[in-house]
């Protein structure tokens, strides 16, 4: 499992795609990727970084950060 912050206003541009071309996305502070390595455990890995990213949105929430 890893964690990517985008902060590169070209390289959100290029996320975009990716995010289902939810265009909102371009404008936002920062993007959180996280990355799920299915090789090393292919039946959790997903569930595992799902949770985790839902851990950063919570205490981003708590920081008063708007999140989605």
């Amino acid at each position: 499992m890893a964690f990517i912050v985008v902060l590169d206003e070209q390289l959100k541009e290029k996320l975009v795609p990716a995010c289902k071309y939810q265009r909102f996305m371009k404008e936002s502070v920062c993007i959180v990727v996280g990355l799920a390595d299915v090789k090393t455990s292919s039946r959790w890995a997903v569930v595992d970084t799902t949770i985790a990213l839902e851990h950063i949105v919570l205490q981003a929430t708590e920081l008063g950060y708007g999140t989605c």
